[in-house]
């Protein structure tokens, strides 16, 4: 009777021992984490077993544990790049290998850490990150950060806080560089200081523009290619009584996210009350704009016909955005007289200050015998979207 009960005693602890050291059969590939008796913690793939030893696999290194040291065996645990903050405002990272009630384990680069939960925070999930700006179809831009693994295909982290966007009202979504993130969006990256880029106005975009006193226009976004816009010679109208308005259109294709083409027409006249005249002006042109809203260039040419004479010309302009609020910008047109003959060019330099609504311009106008002259004049001109 003693030995029977020697044998189920021996039989019990046998079961115990075993049980707490259950493993996966060769081949299983599943994540398993190994708690040792000193309080070690070893996480990874099976490599091989036997009856003293168990061989573990993680990050290409090998680890042999002696299977009597094992105390506890987790399975299918997956490890994942966590932040731990303790309560001391501390904060750790690492690859999250054990959680429990009483403690965390995380491994970097200088070992295993751990810590007691008492002691912790916050432990949180250390995904890489990538910047965006994403466009909806009603206009509304957010721009922050989103996980780069896709886990929330729907949210973005802003400065005004996490936001679930609809991915199915999305018109576009563009990575940024960090460096980048905080920027708004360019709001009159369709045009230099007055001559067109071939990059349209979005859809139900419109603004009011000055330059020099002397011209007042307004632009509208009718589609995400087609806009329109009018306006008038301001001096003239007012004090001449001569008004001289005018009128555009422009059309604009993306051949890629940093190309653009397109075209337009601009027409008007000079209706004389005092000096009772009239004339009618209409320039077609072609516009090609390599780049994005915040750098660029572009090469466009045209025709004006105005009255009896007509001139062809040729515009080459340029813009860089060198901060959150500051660009650069070159703007450069060739003109050729086609029935006198000769040509000239006109070059405007400046600098382009810009807010979220509101751009002001300032400039240096080079005209060939003005500087003859010593004669070089200034640029102001100011943008209002609304």
């Amino acid at each position: 009777m003693k030995i029977l009960w020697i044998f189920l005693l021996l039989i019990f602890f046998s079961h115990l021992s075993f049980g707490q050291i259950e493993l996966p059969s060769k081949g299983d590939t599943s994540q398993i984490t190994l708690t040792l008796k000193n309080g070690a913690v070893y996480t990874g793939k099976l490599v091989d077993r036997n009856e003293a030893e168990v061989m573990l696999m993680d990050n290409g290194k090998v680890y042999t544990l002696n299977r009597t040291e094992i105390q506890e065996v987790k399975m299918g645990v997956k490890s994942r790049k966590v932040i731990v903050t303790l309560k001391s405002g501390v904060q750790h990272k690492g690859v999250l290998i054990k959680e429990s009630g009483s403690e965390a384990v995380i491994r970097n680069e200088t070992g295993q850490l751990f810590f007691d939960m008492d002691q912790v925070d916050t432990i949180e999930t250390d995904y890489e990150k990538e910047f965006v700006r994403i466009l909806m179809k009603d206009g509304t831009l957010y721009e922050g950060y989103r996980r780069k693994d896709q886990e929330e295909s729907n949210i973005v982290h802003t400065d005004l806080g996490k936001v679930m966007y609809d991915t199915s009202q999305v018109a576009q979504i563009k990575i940024i560089d960090e460096s980048k993130a905080g920027y708004f969006d360019h709001p009159l990256s369709a045009r230099y200081f007055l001559s067109p880029t071939a990059i349209p106005l979005r859809k139900g975009e419109k603004f009011y523009s000055n330059q020099n006193i002397f011209l007042s226009s307004f632009q509208y976004g009718v589609t995400k290619n087609v806009s329109i816009g009018a306006g008038f010679e301001t001096i003239s109208t007012f004090f001449l009584l001569t008004p001289t308005p005018f009128a555009n259109v422009k059309v604009s294709f993306a051949g890629s996210e940093n190309f653009h083409y397109g075209g337009g027409l601009i027409v008007g006249g000079i209706f004389g009350q005092l000096i009772n005249e009239y004339e009618y002006f209409a320039s077609p042109y072609g516009v090609l704009t390599w780049g994005d809203r915040d750098k660029n260039i572009t090469l466009g040419g045209g025709v004006a016909f105005i009255s009896n004479e007509r001139l062809s010309y040729i515009n080459v302009s340029g813009t860089l955005r060198l901060s959150r609020r500051l660009g650069l910008i070159s703007s450069n047109l060739l003109g050729f007289d086609n029935i006198g003959g000769g040509s000239e060019i006109i070059g405007l330099q400046g600098i382009r200050i810009m807010g979220e609504n509101i751009d002001v311009d300032l400039a240096l106008a080079f005209i060939p015998p003005l500087i003859a002259n010593g004669i070089i004049l200034p640029y102001i001109g100011f943008s209002l979207d609304f």
